[in-house]
């Protein structure tokens, strides 16, 4: 894959602003680990979610490279609920 020198850049202040705000996230709350997903349509336009980032306390087992967290199939991971309030705006964000 070739990027733009500008591109490559933005990509690196992309992955170090969310490692940063995953650990500041993380800590703030006082919880274990934090994840960051990015969700896209598949071919069939079935929404999926695949892990991105990951923040986690000491003495956490990391989970950024489970098979499970990428491209996980909203309905098939129960959260076809989540899927149909989107369509509706009633979330902006989500979080689970």
């Amino acid at each position: 894959m070739v990027l733009p020198v500008n591109n490559f850049c933005n990509l690196i202040l992309e992955i170090k602003a969310s490692q940063k705000f995953s650990k500041r996230l993380g800590q703030a709350t006082d919880v274990s680990r934090v994840y960051i997903f990015e969700n896209l349509l598949d071919n069939k336009n079935r929404i999926l979610a695949s892990q991105k980032f990951e923040w986690v306390a000491k003495g956490i087992k990391p989970q950024i490279s489970n098979p499970d967290l990428k491209n996980a199939n909203f309905n098939e991971v129960g959260f076809s609920r989540w899927i149909s309030e989107n369509a509706r705006e009633k979330y902006r964000s989500w979080a689970y």
